[in-house]
């Protein structure tokens, strides 16, 4: 499986906004996108300002589906305080959950 992990900052005054565009962005998402097989936040325990997405997909021509799918970002995009970072990542073989 591939995965995208992202970390973003939010803007203090975004973060209402923030949580309600991502609860009905992942809605939209796992309903819509057979492709995307993972697409869960998480807020940081230590800057609650701070949000990472793991995103899964068999390979990454499903990561490229769900770009090419992808809709609101602008919306997303205007929470953002700073750039988010984005790091691909590929399970170990016998050292994840992930069918090996």
């Amino acid at each position: 499986m591939f995965r995208l992990i992202g970390t973003m900052k939010i803007k203090p005054e975004k973060i209402d906004e923030w949580e309600a565009i991502i609860t009905c962005r992942r809605e939209q998402v796992l309903r819509d996108e057979d492709f995307t097989l993972i697409y869960d936040f998480y807020r940081s325990a230590i800057d609650p300002c701070e949000y990472v997405v793991i995103e899964g997909f068999a390979d990454e021509s499903g990561h490229e589906r769900h770009l090419k799918a992808s809709i609101g970002h602008e919306a997303m995009i205007a929470c953002f305080a700073e750039p988010p970072t984005l790091q691909k990542i590929w399970p170990v073989n016998g050292c994840t959950t992930d069918a090996d």
